[in-house]
């Protein structure tokens, strides 16, 4: 029998938020989350912690693309994954991305892939694309708990948050 996707939770914000959050069963080793922000009047991205882990426990390396300037760039020591961080929602802009989370034992660190686009410049309709690669480095835990928050100030209302899960 063929594992698939399961249904695990679904957030849309009726009121505006700094976060999103969904808890998980351990059962689960592989997620996909699918994420639709819509910043307020404050600038930002998306940023994902897994299990309330704010340490500098997180590397990430992404490629990005803005019109024809194509970008590369790997960072460690982060408080969070960064799916998509090249590029700030604009005030009152959008973001779209999805996330794979794979960590099939407590004693690997996880490892996770994203790809997105986002406007990055509302005044000129500049549509900007990203993929990321990331690794949360904890080997002691499985996931209990993904978190999508705001680099700054709030994602707006109709904001939308999919976690789904799979079982091994």
């Amino acid at each position: 029998m063929t594992a698939s996707f399961v249904l695990l939770s679904d957030e849309t914000l009726a009121a505006p938020a700094a976060s999103m959050t969904a808890t998980v069963d351990t059962a689960y080793r592989m997620f996909r989350v699918t994420f639709f922000g819509i910043k307020d009047g404050t600038p930002g991205y998306g940023i994902i912690r897994l299990n309330s882990d704010a340490g500098n426990n997180y590397i990430y390396q992404r490629i990005s693309a803005d019109n024809t300037t194509v970008a590369g760039v790997r960072g460690s020591a982060n408080a969070a994954l960064r799916p998509m961080s090249a590029f700030d929602i604009a005030a009152n802009g959008t973001q779209m991305w999805t996330c794979d989370i794979e960590k099939p034992l407590a004693t690997t660190p996880a490892r996770a892939t994203s790809s997105g686009s986002i406007f990055g410049d509302l005044a000129t309709d500049a549509i900007c694309y990203e993929s990321a690669t990331n690794e949360w480095a904890n080997t002691a835990d499985l996931i209990d708990e993904i978190t999508v928050l705001a680099s700054a100030g709030d994602f707006a209302i109709g904001s939308r948050m999919l976690v789904e899960g799979v079982e091994p």
